[in-house]
């Protein structure tokens, strides 16, 4: 999974011919509901980076490494405020990258899982290696926290690598932090003390425009749908990548001042 953000995110447009004259205009505006959804994030994003702002005020994050799918805006948007904080430091930018979690798989299933896991870990830190000249860890974003299980297989495929990584998610469901941290032995933080469930978007993947499946180690475009929805969907994608930049940029405005040059 490279860099380019929109991989993944956009499906290619379809091919099939329909009349210009009846296809309905491109969306232009999210619905409130999806504008909701991305204004609920500011607060707990701004809790998670203010809470790890000594390890990013020293650099120590080479790798923001999302859940997908429902991590994938939450991670986005820690990555957007982490890069830019990086640039006034003189770092170099962390890399994003996305791995589909399996909350809910059998043993064997998850056994495996950590498995792929390991050599996609392994190939990724020699990549990254190669751009940094010293690496740092990896920060797991992810949006509820609720057994732990899905965060188990990626702490255990990151530590056969030998990668030592924290964890940022929006909330917990039933543990508290200090448990997960014992757990992992690592650092842990949430963007709020409510027991909520931010599942980003719900059922509904517009604003990702992707889907996972259990035996998938990357989520995969959104493209079972109809001609008229598969353009609502792409623009709904465009639009939430430009609200959660704004959001970004709001953040950074409300960021500690002494923490940055």
């Amino acid at each position: 999974m490279g860099l380019n953000l929109f991989r993944g995110l956009l499906p290619a447009r379809r091919t099939e011919n329909h009349d210009q004259h009846t296809s309905a205009p491109e969306k232009e505006t999210l619905t409130p509901h999806e504008t909701g959804i991305l204004e609920e994030l500011e607060q707990p994003i701004y809790s998670i980076v203010t809470q790890l702002k000594e390890q990013i005020n020293r650099g120590e994050y080479s790798v923001i490494l999302g859940d997908d799918a429902s991590g994938r805006l939450p991670a986005l948007m820690v990555w957007q405020v982490v890069k830019e904080l990086y640039k006034r430091k003189g770092y170099p930018a962390p890399a994003i990258r996305f791995v589909a979690g399996e909350r809910y798989a059998m043993v064997e299933a998850q056994h495996k899982k950590q498995q792929v896991l390991q050599n996609y870990f392994g190939k990724m830190h020699d990549d990254i290696s190669r751009e940094h000249a010293k690496l740092g860890k990896v920060l797991i974003v992810t949006d509820t926290i609720a057994t732990g299980h899905t965060i188990d297989i990626f702490v255990k495929a990151l530590r056969q690598n030998d990668w030592p990584m924290d964890v940022a998610t929006l909330s917990t469901l039933y543990i508290g932090t200090s448990q997960f941290q014992n757990r992992w032995n690592t650092t842990v933080v949430t963007g709020t003390n409510e027991k909520k469930k931010y599942y980003i978007d719900g059922y509904r993947n517009d604003m990702k425009g992707v889907e996972k499946s259990s035996k998938q180690l990357f989520v995969h475009p959104l493209t079972r749908l109809d001609a008229e929805r598969h353009k609502e969907m792409r623009a709904t994608v465009r639009l939430a990548r430009l609200k959660t930049k704004e959001i970004s940029d709001r953040i950074l405005r409300n960021y500690p001042k002494d923490i940055t040059p």
